[in-house]
């Protein structure tokens, strides 16, 4: 990117010609959902992905623009990259946590990290979600269904006992 071009942070993503560039979702929409990710392809996916279904998005391609970017904003979730430049998913997640107005927002953890640490990771971090690149547009709106359709209302703490690990490879 050459320095007269302008990043995608906090721009509203459009798959479909709109006239309304206001972070306020249309009557119609189901809502607005935040996807955080450097990589610009996985951001247009996971977007069309929500546009279908009946979503709105706002995209950032960077994590320290999120907090900002977000606040006073009715988002309803962030699907959010862990490895980025700058601030990573985790930091961005810990941030996110620590904030009064998001603190209680469901957040998707959307990467190719798939070893079983890296998801018990990003669930010590906070993360409601986890979904591993590739996936399919069902992982994405199983999800949706679980903690914005009224399946899930508040966050799922996981407990993990090492113990339990030592025991079961012991074994």
């Amino acid at each position: 990117m050459n320095s007269d071009e302008k990043p995608n942070l906090g721009k509203k993503f459009k798959v479909k010609k709109s006239g309304n560039n206001s972070t306020q979702p249309k009557a119609n929409s189901k809502g607005l959902i935040a996807v955080v990710d450097d990589d610009e392809d996985s951001r247009t996916v996971i977007g069309m992905i929500l546009e279908n279904l009946g979503y709105e998005v706002i995209s950032f391609d960077r994590g320290e623009k999120v907090l900002s970017g977000l606040r006073g904003t009715p988002v309803k979730l962030v699907m959010l990259d862990i490895m980025m430049p700058g601030m990573d998913g985790y930091q961005v997640l810990e941030h996110l946590r620590a904030d009064e107005e998001f603190e209680d927002l469901p957040v998707f953890m959307v990467t190719a990290k798939s070893e079983e640490d890296e998801v018990i990771a990003g669930y010590k971090h906070g993360a409601d979600y986890y979904i591993m690149k590739p996936f399919s547009s069902s992982q994405v709106e199983y999800g949706l269904r679980l903690f914005i359709e009224g399946k899930t209302k508040k966050r799922h703490v996981l407990v993990v006992d090492e113990d339990i690990t030592k025991s079961s490879e012991e074994s």
